[in-house]
């Protein structure tokens, strides 16, 4: 895989009995080999019967103690799949589930994959920390915040039996640089920069001295609020993306944040195709 150019794999969590889990020695295999490997967890969700807060609370549950038991770090994603055309009927429902699972799913970040519209509703209520769209039933239509972008089906890579996918942003994978994470602590020329940028974003007064503190960090939740992100006040590789993005779109560098997420977009999808 890696020698036909892949850069990136995304696996399923579950029991060994089920035939498309990931094994544990799969895992280790894929990150030996310096593939990033995301997370998914799905059971049957392919119609609106599925969905609801009582599964969603033991989809958080199940798919996190197997995660750990991967050895998957604390703090990347597990994407949860919605594997039909949705209708706006249910995405109340659907949005109830993504609630319950954030509620029940301790120390992993939740993922979605789906289409295009429930997506859309999705984001708008910050019901997730990762999106993961599908070409299906979405019209050909793309969100702008999309981290993974699945454009083809059943094709041959490697010898194996695949789904391709786009890497737009940072997809929370296994192997996240966490190098560059800025949180509370955080000090240097990367922190001045970041208050110089939520300075502009935000319109505010940070002092810029390069110390990331309590006045920091209380901006960083008040962009990620406002930008639909996990509030954690940590500025990782989703966080830095978003906040790049709109300083481009507030600084004149273009003219809408909608547009600078595109331009982002469109330069990595070129560069990236991924499992």
């Amino acid at each position: 895989m890696k020698s036909a150019g892949i850069t990136h794999v995304g696996r399923y969590l579950g029991p060994a009995t089920n035939w498309k889990t990931m094994q544990q020695t799969e895992a280790q295999a894929i990150l030996a080999a310096s593939l990033n490997l995301w997370s998914i967890w799905e059971t049957n969700p392919t119609n609106a019967s599925y969905f609801s807060d009582a599964q969603g609370a033991s989809d958080g549950k199940t798919e996190a103690a197997y995660a750990q038991s991967f050895g998957q770090p604390k703090g990347t994603a597990i994407y949860h799949t919605i594997d039909y055309d949705v209708q706006p009927d249910a995405y109340s429902r659907i949005l109830e589930h993504f609630q319950a699972i954030k509620a029940a799913n301790t120390g992993y970040k939740v993922g979605v994959y789906g289409p295009y519209g429930v997506l859309q509703y999705l984001y708008q209520n910050g019901a997730a920390d990762y999106y993961w769209q599908t070409y299906a039933w979405s019209g050909g239509f793309l969100v702008s915040f999309a981290h993974l972008y699945q454009y083809q089906n059943s094709v041959t890579v490697a010898g194996i039996n695949v789904d391709r996918d786009r890497i737009l942003l940072d997809p929370g994978g296994w192997q996240q640089i966490m190098a560059s994470t800025l949180q509370r602590g955080s000090t240097g020329d990367a922190v001045k920069t970041l208050q110089q940028e939520l300075n502009t974003v935000l319109g505010i007064k940070l002092t810029v001295d390069g110390i990331f503190g309590p006045s920091t960090e209380a901006a960083v939740k008040s962009f990620q609020q406002q930008y639909h992100l996990s509030v954690d006040g940590i500025v990782g590789p989703q966080t830095e993306a978003a906040l790049k993005a709109a300083y481009a779109a507030k600084s004149g560098t273009t003219g809408k944040v909608q547009q600078a997420i595109s331009l982002i977009q469109q330069a990595q999808s070129l560069l990236k195709e991924v499992e």
